[in-house]
């Protein structure tokens, strides 16, 4: 639609050198599928899937791809109707399919939108049960947002970035005590006299922020200043752009840039660190390794615990001058323990520095090795030695001191999608804070309720299957799940019961339809639900109580109150139930 509001009903109005030939290219090659970037939070499990390298096309918008599939170009803006997809695709599947010699059994075709009456009432019923069971529910919560589209981006309507999900992080406000000389004359007349600064660092472990010693910028890196309110924000442009759909700006989606400096404009900057044992205040030093894709592009050290902290730390305290930084700015001197641990002691980072034997920041693939390491033995066996919770397991204090922070203003939480995610409609997404529906899935240690996925790992448990890892892959798919956001604004689907202002995501019906073919066959003889199937059921008489009979939802006996004949109603459930053997 966007499209054609853009170009005209025949995209007349496209540039010529933006059009593309009719039909696909011979000896076209495919481009690579874009590869997501090293998951941040390594306890945390992401899913890898592989369709994003089947939606990457050559082509700038959406109307080149249909032309590249043969669809004649005055006939493109019939598909601004989401409905004329599902009657235009679905013939040329079964005719493709046919070809293919595949054995299908076309009785039990069906569309999975409201566009089926039949169908749309199995997924209402669906949704009201898990309601009822409170499965679902409503709040605030993160999720992967496209700012063009206006709604959450999720799998399916994802052009490259399936399987990303968001990661959360403690962002630190570390307030300007001393600008940089460079940075002063930069922001001359910028800022109103006695303006509050921050430099924004995002962090995965707040727990450890007592051994601050100082802060990291990339030095070649562009950062803003941002306003928010009355004080000011430095961090990467990226990172603000997020925080402007998560209520950390006053106005949504709006980032206002009042300034702009490199990394080595602010380097010398003396700021305080929340929670530091550096009272007087930490310097802003150079990181090269320092990225503007991941995090605030601000990164606090703590060299008692990051191997990358550790061995930049030592780089810069024996190579000053090289830098152009003075040598007590580096604080290498002032490594406090924080955490102890059972195979690495109260230095984790210096031990595992020195253990692989790693020289400098440009060991990245034994640095990746020692971080992973450094996390998973601080996380899981690690116990505080310092602060407010000394002596309880660091997977216990982590989210006390963050609470602490967030508490006394001294930080406040920020997300973003763990990777890159491009919407369908070429937007770059963000991590936005929104009032969203929710399947309360996951453990309670990722935010459900514990109870389903407790039982579903029980299930797991007992199936026997070929392969372990099979086996494993399941309950890591379940340890990463969480909350689920199974509405979405537009598009197809079925109606939220409750909510008929949003759909069910598309996903969130894919959990149990494969049921509905054990039965679709009866029900209707089209793929529409327009014509009556052979017991001759209405789509209005398929009410909550025949489909908890149908599905097993009561017992066999327990005839629902309904005024479809008894021996359809067995005839369904009996279909059902065969499938289940």
């Amino acid at each position: 639609m966007r499209e054609v509001e853009q170009f005209g009903k025949n995209f007349e109005r496209c540039p010529v050198d933006d059009i593309v030939d009719e039909g696909p290219t011979q000896d076209a090659v495919p481009p690579a599928p874009t590869q997501a970037e090293t998951k941040t939070d390594i306890t945390k499990f992401s899913a890898k899937k592989g369709k994003a390298a089947a939606k990457t096309v050559k082509s700038k918008y959406q109307f080149q791809i249909m032309l590249t599939q043969g669809i004649p170009i005055q006939d493109i803006h019939k598909f601004a109707d989401p409905y004329h997809w599902i009657e235009y695709f679905p013939p040329l599947a079964k005719r493709d399919l046919a070809g293919f010699g595949a054995r299908i059994d076309w009785r039990r075709q069906f569309v999975t939108t409201d566009a089926n009456p039949y169908f749309d009432s199995f997924v209402q019923w669906q949704m009201r049960k898990l309601k009822d069971m409170g499965k679902i529910i409503f709040a605030k919560r993160y999720t992967v947002y496209s700012p063009k589209d206006g709604q959450a981006c999720l799998d399916h309507d994802r052009a490259s970035g399936e399987g990303v999900t968001v990661q959360e992080y403690t962002a630190l406000k570390m307030k300007v005590i001393e600008w940089s000389e460079i940075a002063k004359q930069e922001l001359q007349g910028k800022l109103p006299a006695g303006a509050k600064v921050f430099f924004i660092p995002a962090t995965l472990r707040p727990e450890t922020m007592y051994g601050q010693t100082s802060c990291f910028v990339g030095p070649t890196l562009k950062y803003g200043v941002f306003q928010v309110g009355s004080e000011y924000f430095v961090c990467s442009p990226r990172a603000a752009r997020n925080m402007a759909f998560q209520g950390t700006f006053p106005e949504w989606g709006k980032f206002p840039q009042v300034a702009t400096l490199t990394g080595k404009d602010v380097v010398g900057t003396l700021v305080n660190a929340p929670f530091s044992i550096l009272n007087e205040g930490v310097r802003i030093l150079p990181m090269e390794t320092v990225k503007d894709t991941k995090g605030t592009a601000v990164v606090t050290c703590v060299p008692s615990d990051s191997p990358d902290d550790y061995i930049t730390s030592l780089d810069l305290d024996k190579k000053a001058d090289y830098y152009g930084i003075k040598k007590e700015w580096v604080n290498f001197d002032h490594i406090l323990p924080i955490i102890s641990t059972p195979q690495y002691g109260d230095l984790t980072a210096k031990h595992l520095v020195e253990t692989l034997k790693i020289q400098s920041p440009k060991d990245t693939k034994k640095l990746e090795e020692a971080k992973e390491k450094a996390y998973k033995e601080g996380f899981y066996k690690g116990t505080m030695i310092y602060g407010d919770f000394k002596g309880q397991k660091v997977e216990d204090a982590k989210s006390l001191v963050r609470k602490q922070l967030i508490h006394q203003g001294l930080a406040f939480p920020y997300a973003e999608p763990d990777g890159k995610v491009i919407s369908r409609s070429g937007d770059e997404c963000t991590a936005a804070l929104l009032d969203q529906w929710f399947m309360n899935y996951g453990t309670a240690e990722n935010g459900g309720d514990g109870e389903w996925a407790k039982g579903v790992l029980q299930q797991i448990e007992d199936m026997e299957l070929y392969y372990p890892e099979a086996k494993h892959a399941f309950e890591q798919v379940v340890a990463w799940l969480g909350n689920w956001a199974c509405a979405r604004s537009y598009g197809l689907g079925t109606k939220l019961p409750w909510d008929p202002s949003v759909m069910v995501e598309s996903l969130s019906d894919s959990t149990i339809y494969q049921s509905y073919y054990s039965f679709a066959h009866l029900l209707h003889k089209d793929m529409f639900g327009k014509q009556i199937g052979p017991l001759g059921v209405k789509p209005e008489q398929l009410n909550d109580d025949v489909w908890d009979y149908v599905l097993g939802r009561r017992d066999r006996g327990d005839l629902p109150q309904s005024d479809i004949p008894k021996a359809a109603l067995q005839t369904l459930r009996r279909h059902f139930d065969y499938w289940l053997v």
